[in-house]
Order: structure tokens, then sequence, then C-alpha cells
């Protein structure tokens, strides 16, 4: 290490102590970097973005960030857990035509060991419209939740860095419309209460819309009048 680096190092980490921050598990705990800090409790539950290529060694997958928490320190090691996937918003554009349509969706589901909300895009060859458009959005929810519920947080976001199951997807939603490109742009832990709040909130809004058609069915109810016969009022 140059003098200058090392001068430099010594006055951030005066009166503090420098630990080495590792991937996790799954990415055999490699060294992704370093930080500072006065205790090491002051580490904990500290967020950071890392790209995959970093932790897989794949140069490839540059484009995708992971974002991660650490969440335990041994010695002068900070380990990390998982937390999200995310590629920019800019990739996808360069996909985009003058006649193409683009479609996002949020798909909230229970994945083997915890709620996850996937943010999916897709982009079609040719212009489609309104129906053919809500028909790839159902078929695209309807095949991850066929495919991806049985995983792991951790296998998903290898599986989705792979880029295996957007293909096998856009290889079923093809048969419905001809599609150009299909990614999960961000994956990320939803905690369960607001899960469970949203599922409460959605039988709420399912109970009124079943209740609203009977009311209305009852107050404006036709009457069968005889023909030539004249509509008789009650009074009030």
């Amino acid at each position: 290490m140059p003098e200058q680096q090392q001068v430099a190092r010594k006055k951030i980490a005066k009166g503090k102590t420098w630990f080495k921050i590792l991937a996790p598990a799954v990415f055999n705990k490699v060294e992704i970097g370093e930080t500072v800090a006065i205790e090491p409790d002051v580490l904990k539950g500290r967020i950071l973005g890392v790209q995959y290529s970093i932790v897989s060694g794949d140069v490839t997958k540059g484009q995708i960030k992971l974002k991660l928490k650490i969440v335990s320190v041994e010695g002068e090691h900070a380990n990390t857990e998982l937390m999200g996937y995310e590629i920019p918003k800019a990739a996808p554009q360069r996909f985009i035509r003058r006649r193409a349509s683009k479609m996002e969706d949020v798909i909230d589901m229970k994945i083997k060991d915890k709620f996850v909300r996937l943010k999916t895009v897709a982009i079609t060859l040719k212009r489609a419209n309104a129906s053919q458009r809500t028909a790839i959005r159902k078929a695209i929810k309807a095949e991850i939740l066929r495919n991806l519920r049985e995983l792991s947080f951790e296998q998903l976001i290898i599986e989705l860095a792979s880029g295996k199951p957007q293909r096998m997807i856009q290889k079923c939603v093809k048969v419905i419309f001809p599609i150009k490109f299909l990614e999960v742009r961000k994956l990320e832990i939803l905690p369960e209460k607001k899960i469970r709040a949203d599922i409460e909130k959605q039988k709420i809004e399912e109970v009124i819309r079943v209740k609203e058609p009977e009311e209305q069915d009852e107050e404006e109810a036709p009457r069968h009048e005889k023909p030539g016969e004249p509509v008789v009022e009650s009074a009030a």
C-alpha cells in the first residue's frame, strides 16, 4: 500500500477499528469492502449496496445490484445477509421501440421463507391493446407464482440473476403475444405485518364489492307491470 494511503487510513481510523465486510455465506463470504466503527454494535443493521459481479465473480452481471444488511460482527469481520435485488430502470429502455408496449407490474407473494415484492417489466415486439396488456400481466404473474414460490430468498436471487426464470416466463407469455424483453426489475423483502394488513384490506374491499350489487339490486329492482297498467305508488 502506498505511503499516502497508509497515512490517510491511519487518520480515518484514529480512535476507530477497521472491519472487513463479507458477502453472505451463499457467496462463500468473499470480502466485498471495509468500513470503520467505534465499536462492532454500531455496524449492525447497516445497509449497503454491492454489484452482483463482485460477490459472484461473473463480470457479465455488473448491471445487477444487491442490497445487503450487516447482521453480526465476529472479530474484524462483519457478516451480511441478502435484503434485495435490483437492476437500473434504464436497462430496459434500449429495448423500447416506437410501436412497442411497455408493461410494469408489482407482485406480492409468499416464498419458502419470506414475504417478497417483485417489480416486473415487459416490452412487446409491437403495440398491444388494453386487453392484450392485461392478459400479458396476468400470465406473467401466474407463471411467477407457479414457478418461484417454492424457492428460498437466496435461491430466488441466484435464479433471477441467472435469467432462467425470465426466459422461461417469456417463452410461456409469447403464446399470448410476442415479447421482446422481460425482467424482474426489483426484488425486496416485505414485513409480514404489511402483507397481513394488505390481505385484510383486500378482504374488506371484496366484501364491499359483493354487498354493493346486492343493495343496488334491492333498491333498483325493476317493476313488472302489465302492458297498459298504470304504476301505483304508495303514499309516504
